[in-house]
């Protein structure tokens, strides 16, 4: 809990300092993935996890700079480490969703009729009512996100561990460095996050956004006579744009505080273990005047 309310004053200061990257990795990322969409849309759809693993990355790396932490950046380290994140994500939560879809298939053979409709081709283009209509779909829903969700906090530490050894001159780590540290504080700040940005439609506002510029562009290349969007029109997306990004934000400060955390007690658990392997000063300096005076017998 003391993690929680820690992470809120401190995801300002990860706020600033990632905005000022943010254009930096939105542009370039935005081209790559439309382009690669239009040519493939599944690598598309992949590299827009790795994406945001980056961003995620990134962002910790900003917490972790706002704590004195800060490194020099590997590029391709971040990136190597993005793929490596995404791969893990998407391997649980495939497994998470067939389970449930196993689930869910063996309860309709059973007798479930609320659950025929999900077997249909068609099942997701009215997934909200399906979810009111159904109950145990919607246990199974909010189970398969609990589940993720838990997961991704779990994983976040070592994902701090990842972006601060991004660097040459930090120690390697790997996939389960870390992992489950800070959990509850984490999962707390993980779905909070997300409610707020569930809420307040914030990444509804944020596409929408883009959409107005991209279709602006799009005509003031074609040539056609149409007005720019007004400053109302674009305000509600540019508010939805920073909420989505402070909430962001605030999972990668959370991310930041919980790996320092878990250090800290790594390094004090391993000095105090040094300590105790290691002989009192008392008992080394009699083992030394016993050598001593050994030595000076033999001489005598």
């Amino acid at each position: 809990m003391f993690l929680f309310f820690q992470s809120i004053p401190f995801s300002l200061a990860v706020f600033w300092r990632f905005l000022i990257v943010f254009p930096f990795i939105l542009v370039p990322a935005f081209v790559i993935i439309a382009g690669t969409a239009l040519i493939f849309p599944p690598v598309a759809l992949l590299l827009t996890a790795v994406v945001y693993n980056f961003w995620v990355l990134v962002g910790i790396r900003a917490g972790l700079g706002a704590q004195g932490y800060g490194n020099g950046p590997d590029f391709f380290a971040l990136v190597r480490w993005a793929f490596v994140f995404t791969l893990f994500q998407t391997a649980y939560t495939i497994f998470l969703g067939a389970l449930v879809w196993a689930l869910v298939t063996g309860a309709s053979m059973l007798g479930y009729s609320e659950l025929a409709p999900l077997l249909s081709p068609h099942a997701l283009q009215d997934w909200w009512g399906l979810l009111t209509g159904a109950p145990l779909l919607a246990g199974s829903a909010a189970a398969f996100w609990l589940i993720s969700t838990a997961l991704w906090s779990m994983s976040l530490v070592p994902q701090a561990a990842a972006a601060w050894s991004s660097t040459t001159k930090a120690p390697p780590t790997n996939l389960f460095s870390g992992f489950g540290a800070g959990f509850f504080g984490l999962f707390l700040v993980t779905t909070a996050s997300t409610a707020l940005i569930l809420w307040t439609r914030a990444t509804d506002h944020m596409l929408m956004f883009f959409a107005r510029l991209i279709k602006w562009a799009i005509d003031e290349y074609t040539g056609l006579l149409e007005l720019p969007p007004t400053v109302g029109e674009l305000l509600p997306g540019l508010l939805g744009m920073l909420l989505w990004v402070w909430a962001s934000c605030w999972v990668f400060g959370a991310a930041a505080l919980a790996f320092i955390h878990h250090r800290r007690r790594v390094e004090r658990a391993a000095l105090s273990r040094g300590k105790e392997i290691a002989p009192p000063t008392d008992d080394i300096r009699n083992l030394r005047q016993a050598r001593e005076r050994a030595q000076q017998g033999l001489a005598d």
